[in-house]
């Protein structure tokens, strides 16, 4: 957690809660203002405040209205003098990143409704869009408002993402306390060929078998000394299956509150959700998602209009 030292909240003041001062407001707002409070306690980063009104127009009143309401709603919550309040209007998800890349903010935390157990949505999915091309980590609080994660699931592809995941993962359980569980679904890229070409099955299970040991050593490798250095304590696990459901298995069965995870490798700098893995379980999952880049990604999303 102390890699970051200045955090852009995002609220969405068009939801309910907002419309009267005598409201709070509403639960996904509650849990994102508790996730950046946690965060500053830990870190001392700074805040900004951020929201962004959907039209392509707005009234310097309207603007000012906005600005009220989240000093009322919001800034009085984060129990912190030292808060910045930014309120502008656009496409929600451009207008965040554009903030980011003024300013370098190194944590984006926006909370996320949900209509149904199976889907969560954000106004314009802005949620998704940041998963997508924002270049500084999103993490995306549900609607719950506890301080912190309690249990961590680190669910890692064998990439160059993994190093980055498992570290952030390490560092939010040695601050908040509670369980670290590293999560993979291994593949086996050659097994399609290998039935093609008529492998019999002892064949197809020894080079299985291999790539599971191969998978065990990677994790260990990178998990086992970042462990040792921090003071946190993983267990592994790995799960046959498409990787989406078996992380929302995973979650379930663990009671995670928290999933670090990856979404776009080096090979999709586009700004396209690997596998729609991350997609997919933000879609299907009631806790909070933690989202890397690697490092070198570069937003679509651009300063000028």
């Amino acid at each position: 957690m102390d890699r970051f030292s200045s955090i852009l909240l995002c609220v969405d003041v068009s939801a309910r809660g907002f419309d009267a001062v005598d409201e709070g407001p509403p639960l996904e707002v509650l849990s994102a203002i508790a996730k950046a409070r946690w965060a500053r306690e830990r870190t001392g980063a700074r805040i900004t405040v951020m929201s962004v009104l959907d039209v392509d127009g707005a009234d310097p009143e309207l603007l000012d209205l906005v600005r009220l309401r989240l000093e009322q709603h919001v800034v009085s919550r984060l129990e912190s003098a030292d808060v910045e309040v930014v309120v502008t209007h656009g496409r929600p998800f451009q207008e965040i990143i554009r903030q980011v890349l003024r300013t370098g903010n190194d944590l984006v935390i926006v909370g996320a409704r949900k209509s149904s157990l199976v889907h969560r949505t954000l106004v314009g999915s802005t949620s998704l869009h940041l998963l997508r091309k924002c270049p500084c980590p999103v993490w995306v609080a549900p609607r719950r408002s506890e301080p912190g994660p309690r249990v961590v699931l680190s669910a890692v592809a064998i990439d160059e993402l993994m190093p980055v995941v498992l570290d952030l993962s390490a560092r939010v359980v040695k601050a908040r306390g509670g369980q670290w569980h590293v999560f993979h679904c291994p593949e086996y890229p050659l097994e399609g060929g290998m039935r093609l070409r008529g492998a019999n099955v002892d064949e197809t299970e020894a080079y299985e078998a291999e790539v599971r040991k191969e998978c065990w050593s990677a994790l260990h490798k990178h998990a086992d000394p970042l462990a040792k250095s921090i003071g946190v304590e993983p267990k592994f696990w790995m799960s046959e299956g498409l990787p989406s459901e078996q992380i929302g298995l995973a979650v379930r069965e663990l009671g995670a509150d928290l999933v670090v995870m990856g979404t776009v490798s080096k090979s999709m700098l586009a700004a396209t959700i690997v596998g729609n893995t991350a997609e997919k379980v933000f879609n299907t999952t009631e806790c909070s998602i933690l989202a890397v880049k690697p490092e070198g990604f570069v937003t679509p999303v651009t300063l000028e209009d």
